[in-house]
């Protein structure tokens, strides 16, 4: 197989400024590949913060773009590559976050 099931979480950050710093998910000690994030989110307010914030790998701190929560979307990046974050959230944000793995390697093979 080309990869293998998902590992899920289910998170939900408070409002009042909850947020995740930036981070890359997989910095080269796990087999994680891909992450999607679903948003769960109904009516989400433009003010209510809680942004996914994505660099450009390799770019300029400058070159992000920012997604907002909103209800059935769905955002797909490298787990290897894409440093993000999650803005301050100022009402409760809720979220389904998958990662996609490559295959373990067969024993005797690195």
């Amino acid at each position: 197989p080309a990869a293998t099931l998902p590992h899920a979480m289910l998170s939900v950050y408070p409002g009042g400024g909850a947020r995740f710093q930036a981070h890359v998910d997989n910095e080269g000690s796990d087999l994680r590949v891909l992450t999607a994030v679903y948003y769960l989110n109904d009516d989400w307010p433009d003010d209510g913060g809680g942004a996914l914030r994505l660099y450009r790998p390799g770019g300029p701190r400058s070159a992000f773009l920012d997604v907002k929560p909103a209800l059935d979307k769905l955002v797909i990046f490298w787990s290897r590559l894409v440093e993000h974050e999650v803005r301050p959230a100022f009402r409760d944000r809720w979220a389904l976050s998958m990662w996609y793995s490559e295959p373990p390697a067969p024993m005797g093979r690195p």
